[in-house]
């Protein structure tokens, strides 16, 4: 009969790394996403500070916030659920590059924070959010496919209405 001691020390030694990662990718998130208290309860972040650097400020928080994506996948997160990570962060550097809009769309979108919570949400039950994050993949790349076909149908309708006038 096997001693089962050794087993439960790693479990638990595993469980306290998780622990301890999660602290720290709060701490990270709290920093990029909320550090700076505004008036009307608002915060601001590292990132949108930094963001307010032209050109190079959303490529450096684009690096930093993807530590929290590198965390998923050392702890094994699915791809599903690191596409949608990497979407979050997309979202956030495409639309807080643009001059103005994207700093303010800094403060309330706080992509970070939802990085976290996805890989929280995995940890705790990795059925459900996997799940959950396979169905937003495959919205996504219907919604992708929609836009594509769409066009391609406008682009040839186009292109026929403009044979037709000759």
């Amino acid at each position: 009969m096997s001693d089962s001691r050794p087993e439960i020390a790693s479990e638990l030694a595993t469980e306290q790394q998780k622990q301890k990662a999660m602290k720290r990718l709060d701490n990270i998130a709290w920093a990029l996403d909320s550090v700076v208290p505004l008036p009307g309860g608002f915060r601001l972040g590292l990132d949108g500070l930094i963001g307010l650097v032209p050109v190079v400020g959303d490529g450096i928080t684009a690096l930093l916030s993807s530590y929290v994506i590198g965390e998923g996948v050392r702890n094994g997160a699915p791809k599903s659920v690191i596409l949608k990570m990497l979407a979050n962060l997309l979202v956030d550097t495409v639309i807080g590059a643009i001059p103005f809009f994207g700093d303010v769309f800094d403060v309330v979108n706080r992509s970070n924070y939802k990085n976290v919570n996805l890989l929280r949400g995995y940890l705790d039950k990795p059925v459900e959010v996997k799940r959950a994050s396979r169905l937003w993949v495959a919205m996504v790349v219907v919604g992708v496919i929609s836009i594509i076909v769409a066009s391609l149908w406008a682009f040839f309708s186009i292109l026929t209405w403009l044979v037709g006038l000759f």
